[in-house]
């Protein structure tokens, strides 16, 4: 039944092959944690009481932080949703996460690069006419202008990208579509590195971003561009695309942008997932009345 639950979320809800194996993964861990206590996954017999020791098994033994104990919760509880959509047990069946007492979540604010490391990055790669340093300065530029997945950027194709209208046609998680606009600055460098684009290569991929093949640009490719060229300007512990889209939307809370305008561009389903960057720009408000009142 794990394998048709699988087949649900990749092909009906469109989930992501990465997501869809860690649920996977989750609920075999419990299968093999059942049998270990003399029960059986298989036989959808769990209880309350089941779940409570999985939990403590997980915090307790394994020590997992309170997020991964709650998505293999929350996996379980989908499970048990699909069963009763498909018709597979009766809707009598007890769920047996309903009002299961979770670990508490810590709250842990989102890295983001400091304005003067991203104007630092930009001014090193700025004046090269090196194809390779002109496609990264590209790659950073459009994260930190846009506040666009590593996956959206590798998903760009040519005619995505509107330089005269100003604006990305971005395909987002679940194949949700969104429009992205962007400024002059960015339409300038998208235009210088077009042409150098197809000035070297004759024969090339849809893609917006290429390779030195003239190949489509991977998501790992972009993960290490940004690792290599932020680690020469910032002193971060963490460095990734992903810290330039917090980077992107702390930038814009900061000067003033509505947070339902910045949940909108970055693709964000909940506003709930938009808020945490008004901790980060408390904490740094906070942090700049420390360092500057006298009594601080």
């Amino acid at each position: 039944m794990i394998d048709g639950f699988i087949e649900y979320l990749r092909y009906e809800r469109n989930f992501s092959v990465h997501t869809a194996f860690a649920y996977r993964e989750d609920l075999v861990q419990l299968s093999e944690w059942l049998s270990a206590q003399g029960g059986s996954f298989d036989d959808l017999s769990m209880t309350s009481d089941d779940v409570r020791g999985w939990i403590m098994w997980m915090v307790g033994e394994m020590e997992m932080k309170a997020s991964s104990v709650h998505r293999k919760v929350s996996a379980l509880n989908s499970f048990y949703r699909w069963l009763i959509l498909k018709g597979l047990v009766d809707e009598k069946t007890v769920n047996p996460t309903i009002g299961v007492p979770l670990p508490k979540k810590s709250k842990n604010l989102p890295v983001y690069f400091l304005e003067k490391e991203m104007d630092k990055c930009l001014e090193m790669l700025e004046n090269s006419r090196n194809f390779d340093d002109v496609r990264n300065l590209m790659v950073i530029e459009t994260i930190y202008q846009t506040g666009l997945r590593r996956s959206e950027v590798a998903g760009l194709k040519d005619v995505d990208v509107d330089i005269r209208g100003g604006k990305l046609t971005v395909l987002g998680k679940g194949n949700k579509q969104r429009i992205v606009p962007f400024g002059n600055d960015l339409a300038e460098k998208m235009t210088n590195y077009r042409t150098m684009r197809d000035e070297m290569f004759a024969e090339r991929c849809d893609n917006f971003f290429v390779d030195d093949h003239g190949r489509a640009l991977s998501a790992s490719h972009i993960y290490n561009i940004v690792h290599r060229v932020m680690g020469k300007v910032s002193t971060q512990a963490k460095i990734s695309p992903h810290v330039i889209r917090h980077s992107f939307a702390t930038a814009m809370l900061n000067r003033g942008a509505d947070l339902n305008v910045i949940k909108e561009l970055l693709g964000h389903e909940s506003l709930a997932t938009t808020q945490i960057y008004t901790h980060v720009s408390f904490e740094q408000l906070k942090g700049e009345y420390k360092k500057s009142h006298p009594r601080g």
